[in-house]
Protein backbone atom coordinates (compact mmCIF):
# COMPACT_ATOMS: atom_id res chain seq x y z
CA UNK A 1 0.00 0.00 0.00
CA UNK A 2 1.45 3.38 -1.08
CA UNK A 3 0.44 6.51 0.74
CA UNK A 4 1.27 9.70 -0.47
CA UNK A 5 2.88 12.80 1.60
CA UNK A 6 1.24 16.05 1.58
CA UNK A 7 4.10 17.96 2.86
CA UNK A 8 7.85 17.19 4.03
CA UNK A 9 7.46 15.86 8.09
CA UNK A 10 3.94 15.16 7.83
CA UNK A 11 2.10 11.66 8.18
CA UNK A 12 1.56 10.07 4.88
CA UNK A 13 -2.20 10.60 3.84
CA UNK A 14 -4.40 7.67 2.52
CA UNK A 15 -6.32 7.66 -0.31
CA UNK A 16 -10.10 6.79 -0.58
CA UNK A 17 -9.10 3.45 -2.37
CA UNK A 18 -6.79 2.55 0.23
CA UNK A 19 -8.80 2.74 3.51
CA UNK A 20 -11.81 1.13 1.53
CA UNK A 21 -9.24 -1.87 0.75
CA UNK A 22 -8.17 -2.19 4.46
CA UNK A 23 -11.26 -2.16 5.59
CA UNK A 24 -12.27 -5.08 2.90
CA UNK A 25 -9.31 -6.96 4.48
CA UNK A 26 -9.90 -5.89 8.11
CA UNK A 27 -13.94 -6.16 8.13
CA UNK A 28 -13.85 -6.51 12.22
CA UNK A 29 -11.98 -3.26 12.39
CA UNK A 30 -15.20 -1.49 13.75
CA UNK A 31 -15.45 -4.56 16.47
CA UNK A 32 -12.05 -4.00 17.49
CA UNK A 33 -12.64 -0.10 17.66
CA UNK A 34 -16.04 0.41 18.90
CA UNK A 35 -15.25 3.91 19.90
CA UNK A 36 -14.70 5.04 16.58
CA UNK A 37 -18.61 4.19 15.99
CA UNK A 38 -19.94 6.26 18.26
CA UNK A 39 -18.47 9.20 16.82
CA UNK A 40 -19.23 7.89 13.13
CA UNK A 41 -22.01 10.22 11.11
CA UNK A 42 -22.37 9.58 7.33
CA UNK A 43 -25.06 12.31 5.66
CA UNK A 44 -28.38 11.19 4.61
CA UNK A 45 -30.48 11.91 1.70
CA UNK A 46 -32.34 14.06 3.63
CA UNK A 47 -29.63 15.99 4.48
CA UNK A 48 -29.24 14.72 8.70
CA UNK A 49 -26.85 12.87 9.96
CA UNK A 50 -26.70 9.07 10.52
CA UNK A 51 -25.06 6.27 12.33
CA UNK A 52 -23.10 4.39 10.86
CA UNK A 53 -24.81 1.05 12.12
CA UNK A 54 -28.61 3.15 10.85
CA UNK A 55 -27.08 3.30 6.99
CA UNK A 56 -26.45 -0.39 7.16
CA UNK A 57 -29.63 -1.34 8.30
CA UNK A 58 -31.40 0.62 5.90
CA UNK A 59 -29.02 -0.59 3.10
CA UNK A 60 -29.98 -4.33 3.93
CA UNK A 61 -33.69 -3.29 4.19
CA UNK A 62 -33.09 -2.29 0.80
CA UNK A 63 -31.60 -5.42 -0.61
CA UNK A 64 -33.90 -7.43 1.77
CA UNK A 65 -36.73 -6.18 -0.18
CA UNK A 66 -35.06 -6.62 -3.64
CA UNK A 67 -34.67 -10.31 -2.74
CA UNK A 68 -38.07 -10.77 -1.55
CA UNK A 69 -38.88 -9.74 -4.58
CA UNK A 70 -36.47 -12.14 -6.48
CA UNK A 71 -37.94 -15.11 -4.45
CA UNK A 72 -41.51 -13.87 -4.78
CA UNK A 73 -40.71 -13.60 -9.42
CA UNK A 74 -38.69 -17.18 -8.76
CA UNK A 75 -41.92 -18.55 -6.46
CA UNK A 76 -44.32 -17.61 -9.26
CA UNK A 77 -42.08 -19.07 -12.18
CA UNK A 78 -42.07 -22.35 -10.46
CA UNK A 79 -46.16 -22.28 -9.62
CA UNK A 80 -46.03 -22.02 -13.75
CA UNK A 81 -43.50 -24.65 -14.15
CA UNK A 82 -45.27 -27.20 -11.74
CA UNK A 83 -48.40 -26.34 -13.64
CA UNK A 84 -47.23 -26.45 -17.10
CA UNK A 85 -45.21 -29.70 -16.21
CA UNK A 86 -48.69 -31.45 -14.66
CA UNK A 87 -50.68 -30.52 -17.80
CA UNK A 88 -48.40 -31.74 -20.04
CA UNK A 89 -47.92 -34.95 -18.08
CA UNK A 90 -51.68 -35.19 -17.93
CA UNK A 91 -51.79 -35.13 -22.09
CA UNK A 92 -49.25 -37.60 -22.66
CA UNK A 93 -50.57 -39.95 -20.46
CA UNK A 94 -53.76 -39.60 -22.31
CA UNK A 95 -52.68 -39.62 -25.61
CA UNK A 96 -50.76 -43.15 -24.70
CA UNK A 97 -54.26 -44.31 -23.72
CA UNK A 98 -56.04 -43.28 -26.41
CA UNK A 99 -57.19 -46.02 -29.13
CA UNK A 100 -57.26 -44.24 -32.38
CA UNK A 101 -56.78 -41.43 -34.07
CA UNK A 102 -59.66 -39.68 -33.24
CA UNK A 103 -59.61 -40.26 -29.48
CA UNK A 104 -55.80 -39.03 -30.09
CA UNK A 105 -57.06 -35.77 -31.65
CA UNK A 106 -60.16 -35.39 -29.39
CA UNK A 107 -57.54 -35.69 -26.13
CA UNK A 108 -55.22 -33.27 -27.86
CA UNK A 109 -57.49 -30.59 -28.95
CA UNK A 110 -59.30 -30.81 -25.27
CA UNK A 111 -56.30 -30.31 -24.02
CA UNK A 112 -54.76 -27.78 -25.71
CA UNK A 113 -57.85 -26.02 -24.86
CA UNK A 114 -58.50 -26.73 -21.25
CA UNK A 115 -55.13 -27.32 -19.83
CA UNK A 116 -52.90 -25.14 -21.75
CA UNK A 117 -55.57 -21.85 -22.81
CA UNK A 118 -55.11 -22.54 -26.30
CA UNK A 119 -57.57 -20.68 -28.27
CA UNK A 120 -57.54 -22.43 -31.64
CA UNK A 121 -56.19 -25.81 -32.16
CA UNK A 122 -55.59 -27.43 -35.59
CA UNK A 123 -54.17 -31.50 -35.40
CA UNK A 124 -52.90 -32.50 -38.46
CA UNK A 125 -52.22 -36.13 -39.73
CA UNK A 126 -50.53 -37.00 -43.07
CA UNK A 127 -52.03 -40.07 -44.63
CA UNK A 128 -55.10 -40.48 -46.70
CA UNK A 129 -57.94 -38.05 -46.66
CA UNK A 130 -60.98 -40.08 -46.75
CA UNK A 131 -59.83 -41.24 -43.15
CA UNK A 132 -60.74 -37.95 -42.12
CA UNK A 133 -63.84 -37.40 -39.36
CA UNK A 134 -65.16 -34.67 -37.94
CA UNK A 135 -62.31 -33.44 -35.05
CA UNK A 136 -59.49 -35.12 -37.32
CA UNK A 137 -57.95 -33.65 -40.34
CA UNK A 138 -55.93 -35.93 -42.88
CA UNK A 139 -53.72 -33.93 -45.49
Amino acid sequence: MSARSTSAGQAPELTDPQVRDYLQLHDDFFERHPDLLQGLQLSHATGSAISLVEKQVSVLRDRNGELRQRLRTLTATARRNDQLYHSTRSLLLALLEARSREQIATFFINSMRDDFQVEQVTLILFGDPGQATGVLRID
